[in-house]
């Protein structure tokens, strides 16, 4: 498969995982999903030869998921929910960290420019508001490092690995940590469907789609466009949904 750069996570994947990516993003595999929703199982297996030869032995678990309708056409498109609030003045970062140690549960994302090092927002969602910290208005992070680096609040990342490696170059660390690609690894096994994205993942748990264009566009530029800022704070609120769509109850 020919390589290039379409998302910031791979300069942290392993070339499988890189492949897997790649395929979602370059292959119709959505459209694939939304053929098989269609499929009606009565009691054979699908993905059979038109002359009945079987082409791949059946996945069960599978076919129980299109029975049960988890695999299904994407029926809306996913906006934020939660208001948003843009934070480039010190004070109110201040204010905003020592609000946030009071939170059980929060949604982390971050934007990077596109040598996918440069960190350009941070995204924190809570349960009534999501906020984007521009990294390029504040000097000092450090007032940060107690939330990030602290086992409360819970953060919820996807694919964490990115954000670990991103936030050390600025001096913040991550613990308190819970991964949604992992929580839906353990709950649809690592070899599900359609794989573990961020937007299979909403596809999969929340039945809607998540909208990855902005994802490389120019995160440095200032102001935002509205569609970016929306975009990132989403990013951020969406794994609140997922948390609670994969099992885990907030606030554990």
């Amino acid at each position: 498969m020919v390589r290039g750069m379409i998302s910031k996570f791979q300069p942290c994947l392993p070339q499988d995982a890189e492949d897997r990516l790649l395929a979602e993003r370059l292959l119709d595999l959505q459209g694939t999903l939304r053929f098989l929703a269609t499929v009606t199982v009565n009691g054979s297996a699908p993905l059979r030869h038109a002359g009945g030869r079987r082409l791949i032995e059946p996945d069960h678990e599978a076919v129980a998921a299109i029975e049960q309708g988890v695999l299904r056409a994407r029926v809306d498109t996913l906006a934020p929910e939660r208001s948003i609030e843009w934070i480039d003045a010190p004070a109110r970062l201040h204010e905003l960290c020592a609000e946030l140690e009071a939170c059980p549960v929060v949604g982390l994302d971050v934007e990077t420019g596109l040598d996918f090092t440069t960190l350009c927002l941070i995204q924190i969602a809570t349960d009534r508001t999501t906020y984007v910290i521009d990294p390029l208005a504040l000097v000092d992070l450090s007032p940060l490092a107690r939330v990030l680096g602290g086992t409360s609040p819970v953060k919820l990342i996807h694919n964490a690995r990115f954000e670990r490696r991103v936030l050390a170059l600025v001096g913040l660390a991550l613990d308190g940590v819970v991964d949604t690609m992992e929580l839906s690894k353990r709950r649809r096994g690592k070899d599900a469907l359609g794989g573990h994205s961020l937007a299979m993942l909403c596809e999969r748990e929340l039945g809607a789609e998540l909208d990855k264009t902005p994802q490389t566009s120019s995160w440095s530029r200032r102001p935002l466009e509205g569609a970016q800022l929306r975009y990132a704070a989403l990013d951020a609120e969406v794994l609140l949904r997922l948390y609670a769509a994969l099992g885990a109850p907030l606030g554990a």
